[in-house]
């Protein structure tokens, strides 16, 4: 069940936005816990849940010709779950500002940047008290989170390219789920080609 709604419109013939808000039920959302019953706990599992998401987006794109293009995103999440304690691993704020450079049809720079907010993972915690030992389902929040990346295209011929991309150039150090790092910096290549 989905309630949606928004606007779009251009600022000028070089600004254009978007906003939307949308409210919907979703059954069996998916939200990953780590497997604490593995001794190792290198494992996550999923637990289906049915969650209230409210969900606030807002674009804004500049584009000069078929040159720049930059594009600021804002996404704003409020969620709700049935039986979790928090809408695990899902961050209630996301930020993007993304800028593409096309110089002649033959080579296209593009850069992103990324950030989410804190997020909160499943943990429990042990307390003694009388020789009584209880084991207390708890929120652990994990802190917000920062990215940057850029990449480079080379158009050989419309149908055939080359790139590379630099991931986390900034090789920062950071977990997107609980008790896993990333990768601090990341060189992905390779050639593609259309049919």
């Amino acid at each position: 069940m989905i309630f949606f709604g928004g606007i779009r419109g251009s600022l000028s013939s070089k600004v254009t936005f978007n906003t939307s808000f949308s409210q919907q039920k979703m059954e069996g959302l998916p939200l990953y816990v780590k497997d604490f019953g593995n001794l190792l706990e290198n494992k996550f599992l999923v637990s289906y849940d049915t969650v209230n998401v409210s969900t606030i987006t807002a674009e804004l794109a500049y584009q000069k010709l078929e040159k720049i293009k930059i594009l600021l995103g804002a996404k704003y999440f409020k969620y709700d779950p049935k039986n979790e304690l928090k809408a695990w691993h899902r961050p209630d704020l996301q930020l993007s500002l993304s800028g593409i450079y096309d110089l002649s049809d033959k080579i296209i720079v593009r850069a992103d940047l990324f950030y989410f907010s804190k997020q909160y993972a499943k943990a429990f915690e042990t307390t003694t008290t009388n020789n009584i030992t209880t084991t207390t389902e708890i929120a652990q929040e994990l802190k917000g989170l920062f990215d940057a990346n850029i990449g480079f295209e080379y158009r050989y011929t419309k149908k055939l390219s080359a790139f590379i991309n630099f991931n986390n150039i900034g090789s920062v150090k950071y977990q997107r789920f609980q008790d896993y790092p990333t990768q601090r910096f990341g060189v992905l290549g390779g050639l593609t080609y259309s049919f």
